[in-house]
């Protein structure tokens, strides 16, 4: 009602000539007579148009009396149908339809898999439980398909507060569950950042949600047609994408053949195989993909040509632009496609649309291969530190043993034939003693006096924890051997012997250019002393591999080099900037606005992931990513602190120990 109430005070409507029904009874027979009496009433009057704003039972019911009125095989007759379903509408009804002209709405989900399976078993379950078989059904309902994704969703949540505190009990507690009637609907931040994460493939196609709780991973659109062809051919006149906040309608993109203008860069645009039929040669790429894309979803063509200076475009001296952006700039193309950054600049001439990546800019240099294997890289596992620290408790271990053992009067020491035969506690002997204990190898004399056993208990638990991480941390050494030093910030690159260089008039050299930080200044003069600005970035990547040059480009083009043989580039250091890529159309192009929401409806769908993944990560043709192994430094005091620590309480027990020997020997023997 509030529908209709707010449709009939629109200014436009409010204009018009209109009859309303009220469609409200309960038994079947009596609608049916109702609404025969309605049409037959409305066709007295001459009336042609129709707006039903009723659930899927009714609007069938309705539908089939109008079928029987010969209102649905006339073209003169329009019918407006509030519903998404207009398939199980049609499921419900008998007849062959004609030209009557039928507008609706219509769920598209988005990236469904296995959904056909799925709908025929929970079909074919609700089938073989229902007793009445004229109610059987051949077609699942958006809103049952809906219902089902919502218990999927409840489930998903359910599972994971489980997981995480082996209990749902918290959900039981009605204050704890929304409600929609208080003013904070949502008490329960928990339950609510759960399924805010939830991210599943259901009936409807992608479940995920934005920040303000709004479903995403759907598309509605308008559609008419004939009532005989609507289901298998409709025309779409708008679309509502679930990540806009309003509908591309379909007739503000006039049917026409754009001109679009790229240049070549692996893998956003690069040529095919030669075609031997049409004597020409295609392309193919990330761009060229999502530009067939936009093509099935706005229905326009498109005409393709390469700009004849390579250039993405940057302003001249006489205020004019070259490259991509000229083309648009001078009307000699409608579109821009490449991986094109998205500035300030450049928007002063051209229109963008939303980001199809988010790029940032990288460092692309030879790789310099592996490190020759050290001489003594048995030392490595442990820094400096460890090593002395091991020393001086491998000393003092030994001095503390032999002063227990002339001390004690339980130890060797005490026991002439022992001492004459040399076998007792002295100093050189607990050196021995200490020494072959982090060998694990036995010594000929061990402590026996009660003290000096805690003592070398002490130590041969920290031998144990020391000779262990040892072990371990070798073994990652010499199984990984660690690559040459190579540069690893742009500091370091501004003072090596590297020549740099960046593609001529693209976003990446213009930044360091006009950059007022000191390090930038001084890249922009390497770039300037080593003529580093070159055409493309197949010419960038080949000064690279002639080695001690390093190029800077947007770190998604560098990933592709990277991962493409003879695998012999390395990206060095941490991402600077941030490059968002568009499509640049003319300024005030009547196209922006449908481009973008285009885009981001293929955002939604996880088209442009599928892409991402498609031309970087599956044509991968080296191992890894050229990367620099992970962290092998040797191990710090600090990791290893509370070994030292147990050995120096071991050495105070032990000394409490010896003084307890002493008193007890003088005292009470």
């Amino acid at each position: 009602a509030f529908r209709l109430e707010e449709l009939v005070n629109n200014p436009m409507v409010n204009t018009w000539h209109y009859t309303a029904y009220e469609f409200m009874i309960a038994k079947t027979s009596e609608k049916r007579q109702l609404a025969k009496t309605i049409l037959q009433a409305a066709l007295k009057k001459n009336i042609t148009k129709f707006l039903i704003n009723c659930d899927e039972a009714n609007i069938a019911i309705i539908l089939q009396q109008a079928f029987e009125l010969n209102m649905l095989n006339d073209i003169k007759y329009k019918w407006i149908l509030s519903t998404l379903d207009l398939s199980s509408i049609y499921d419900d009804m008998t007849g062959k339809f004609g030209d009557a002209i039928i507008t609706t709405m219509r769920f598209e989900p988005v990236f469904i898999r296995d959904v056909e399976r799925i709908e025929k078993e929970i079909l074919q379950e609700y089938n073989d439980r229902n007793l009445v078989r004229s109610q059987n059904r051949s077609i699942l309902r958006v809103s049952a398909k809906l219902a089902f994704d919502s218990i999927e969703v409840l489930s998903k949540v359910i599972e994971d507060t489980y997981l995480t505190h082996h209990t749902v009990y918290s959900l039981n507690s009605p204050e704890l569950l929304p409600n929609c009637n208080k003013d904070k609907p949502y008490p329960n931040d928990e339950f609510i950042q759960r399924i805010k994460r939830v991210r599943i493939r259901g009936l409807t196609g992608i479940i995920q949600y934005d920040d303000n709780k709004v479903r995403q991973g759907y598309t509605l659109q308008i559609v008419n047609g004939t009532a005989e062809r609507i289901l298998e051919d409709p025309t779409v006149i708008a679309t509502r994408y679930s990540s806009a906040n309003a509908a591309v309608w379909s007739a503000s993109i006039p049917p026409q053949r754009l001109k679009v203008a790229t240049l070549l860069v692996k893998p956003f645009v690069f040529f095919k195989e030669f075609d031997p039929i049409t004597g020409t040669k295609s392309y193919q790429g990330f761009c060229i993909d999502i530009l067939e894309a936009l093509k099935e979803m706005l229905h326009f063509d498109y005409e393709l040509y390469l700009v004849e200076d390579h250039q993405y475009g940057q302003e001249l001296s006489n205020g004019t632009w070259n490259g991509l952006i000229g083309q648009l700039a001078e009307q000699k193309a409608d579109v821009a496609l490449a991986d094109l950054t998205i500035t300030i600049g450049r928007e002063t001439v051209v229109d963008f649309t939303v980001p199809y990546l988010h790029s940032h800019s990288a460092t692309l240099i030879r790789n310099p291969g592996l490190r020759a294997p050290d001489l003594f890289q048995f030392f490595f596992p442990f820094q400096t530190e460890v090593w002395l620290a091991l020393v001086i408790s491998s000393v003092l271990v030994s001095l503390l043993l032999g002063w227990y053992n002339r001390l004690s009067p339980y130890s060797w020491g005490k026991n002439d034939s022992v001492r004459e035969a040399g076998q007792d506690q002295t100093f050189y002997n607990s050196m021995w003693f200490t020494y072959s204990s982090l060998l694990q190898q036995g010594a000929e004399t061990t402590p026996r006096g009660l003290s000096s056993r805690i003592l070398g208990s002490s130590w041969w638990f920290f031998v144990l924890i020391i000779t262990q991480t040892y072990t371990a941390k070798l073994t990652a050494f010499l199984s990984v051997t660690q690559m040459k030093p190579v540069i690893n910030s742009l500091s370091e690159l501004s003072e090596s012997n590297y020549g740099v260089g960046a593609i001529r008039g693209g976003q990446t050299g213009y930044h360091f250019k006009t950059s007022q930080r000191p390090v930038y200044q001084k890249i922009w003069k390497k770039i300037q002393h080593s003529d580093g600005e070159v055409d493309t970035v197949q010419d960038g990547i080949q000064r690279v591999r002639n080695g001690s040059f390093a190029f800077l480009t947007d770190q998604v083009t560098a990933d592709y080099y990277i991962s493409r043989r003879p695998c012999d580039l390395l990206k060095v250091g941490k991402p600077f900037g941030h490059s968002p890529l568009g499509i640049a159309l003319q300024k005030g192009s009547p196209y922006v606005r449908n481009f973008s929401l285009s885009i981001l409806t293929l955002q939604d769908r996880g088209y442009i992931d599928y892409l991402r993944k498609k031309w970087w990560t599956d044509r991968s043709q080296c191992d890894d990513s050229g990367g620099v192994s992970g962290n092998n430094n040797g191990i710090g005091l600090h990791y290893l602190a509370g070994i030292f620590m147990t050995l120096f309480m071991g050495l105070t027990i032990s000394y409490a120990i010896l003084l307890i020997e002493i008193g007890y020997k003088n005292f009470f023997t």
